[in-house]
């Protein structure tokens, strides 16, 4: 899950200084080149302002420090309700809530799973799915974990 680690070193300070929660990064392809998203966190809630502001000082940094070696789009957004988690203790935050994981490995023919994340032991995630059946996971396995949330 910590792919992009070079870019995380350059971004996480700019946005801790900043006064916000560095949640996590993703970086993809597109047609104009590349997306860098970088999701913030504050107490009161992310708003347009502070996705503003953060977006400015990232962009400042980049232009000079570099880190992406082709055109970027740089996008600075919340978590959102659906957060994704990019760390073991974003996901002891979560204990107790449904989550989704992507292996990058098989279980017993299966890479997706889901249900309520019950446990964090060290860097094991241990999840209740199917109907009470426990499982664990390790965290390096996992490619993608997300809140579910229920409407």
């Amino acid at each position: 899950m910590r792919r992009y680690l070079d870019l995380e070193t350059i971004i996480r300070p700019i946005v801790d200084g900043l006064g916000y929660t560095f949640i996590g990064l993703e970086c993809f392809p597109s047609n104009s080149g590349t997306v860098l998203r970088v999701y913030i966190d504050i107490k009161h809630g992310v708003g347009i302002d502070d996705c503003k502001k953060v977006s400015y000082q990232i962009n400042q940094v980049l232009s000079v420090e570099g880190g992406l070696k082709n055109n970027y789009t740089l996008e600075v957004s919340s978590p959102g309700l659906d957060r994704k988690l990019y760390s073991v203790d974003q996901c002891i935050a979560q204990i107790g809530k449904v989550i989704k994981l992507s292996l990058a490995y098989p279980i017993a023919a299966r890479r997706n799973f889901k249900g309520i994340l019950r446990d964090v032991r060290g860097e094991q995630l241990m999840l209740e799915i199917d109907g009470g059946q426990e499982m664990l996971f390790n965290f390096v396995d996992v490619t993608r974990a997300q809140v579910v949330t229920k409407w």
